[in-house]
């Protein structure tokens, strides 16, 4: 019991990160211009893959958790950061690093 207890709390603090790296792209990306199509519609994927992270943790649904976290990793392995403008490829590239970190948190700390 103690375990599930540990690996829950390893997930809900990684979706409370992923949500900060979130917020934190889209505040870099939209700085300088949201006229940037493949900006705006990977940032509305990214938000799509991810929104209902906040009531997985609120409700303690992990399994589901997970299922985002899993479709989060599908939808940025699926975009081509060479598409958005050149000042936003930067963000996008230490944002899919960075998420790619801390899901792979959920491996080692389990």
């Amino acid at each position: 019991m103690r375990a599930d207890l540990i690996n829950q709390n390893v997930l809900h603090h990684i979706g409370y990160e992923v949500l900060q790296e979130t917020f934190a792209l889209i505040r870099n990306v939209f700085s300088y211009s949201n006229e940037d199509e493949y900006s705006v519609t990977y940032i509305r994927e990214i938000a799509d893959a991810l929104h209902n992270i906040p009531h997985s943790i609120q409700k303690q649904h992990d399994k589901f958790l997970e299922f985002e976290f899993k479709l989060l990793e599908e939808t940025l392995m699926q975009m081509d950061f060479g598409k958005v403008a050149a000042q936003n490829i930067p963000y996008f590239r230490m944002y899919a690093a960075r998420v790619q970190q801390l899901l792979q948190k959920r491996y080692k700390e389990v």
